[in-house]
């Protein structure tokens, strides 16, 4: 019984970690958003760049 212990805490512990790499993940990509509008807002819309806009516009789109 001690063995089926070891295997489901090693798998158990495994998946843990996988989850809390996708959590920290998400919080990461989460926090790109708010800089990228930052960056369009502040730099790109004042110099009246149309493609950084378009590729910006287009990156936030994907996240």
């Amino acid at each position: 019984m001690s063995q089926l212990e070891g295997i489901i805490k090693k798998s158990t512990l495994k998946y843990a970690l996988i989850a809390f790499g996708f959590c920290v993940l998400s919080e990461i990509i989460s926090l790109v958003s708010p800089r990228l509008m930052q960056y369009i807002i502040d730099t790109v819309i004042p110099q009246r760049n149309m493609h950084t806009i378009i590729i910006s516009i287009l990156i936030f789109v994907s996240i």
